[in-house]
């Protein structure tokens, strides 16, 4: 399948999705579409979650990035690229960093589709973790501006 996606000149985007049936045919089930349509709405609504807390009695700042899986078992590719990237142009340090990829059963014990978890535990350079808002969300805007291309 493909999309054909299309801005207008307000701004907003309307996008076409295109997918055959595993036959080469169009898919007639009403269900099918309605899932395909909220997966992709899912996907480009919010790609990814992205938390901010502090942790280990306030000496490390946790960064969480939670992207879901695609049908194909694949995560969102260059998530620890972008991260790392936006880390340092903030200046910060990275203590430890891990990638868990969420098991299709977990998932769908929990009833929903299976996640790619990054966790950064993160400290400036005096070894202390962020600890006013403004810093916080600075963070946030910096990787989200990174994951997505847009400020």
């Amino acid at each position: 399948g493909c999309i054909h996606v299309v801005v207008r000149d307000d701004g907003m985007c309307e996008t076409d999705l295109f997918v055959q049936h595993v036959d080469g045919g169009r898919v007639h089930d009403q269900a099918a579409q309605e899932e395909l349509t909220e997966r992709v709405k899912a996907a480009v609504e919010l790609p990814v979650r992205i938390t901010i807390k502090d942790v280990f009695d306030d000496t490390l700042t946790e960064l969480l990035i939670v992207a879901q899986l695609d049908s194909g078992g694949r995560g969102r590719p260059r998530v620890t690229y972008d991260v790392t990237a936006a880390l340092n142009a903030a200046g910060l340090c990275v203590f430890m960093a891990d990638v868990y990829v969420e098991a299709a059963e977990e998932a769908a014990a929990a009833g929903r589709r299976p996640q790619e978890l990054h966790r950064f535990l993160v400290n400036r350079d005096d070894g202390t973790c962020l600890s006013t808002r403004a810093q916080k969300r600075t963070l946030y805007k910096q990787v989200r501006w990174q994951l997505g291309g847009v400020p």
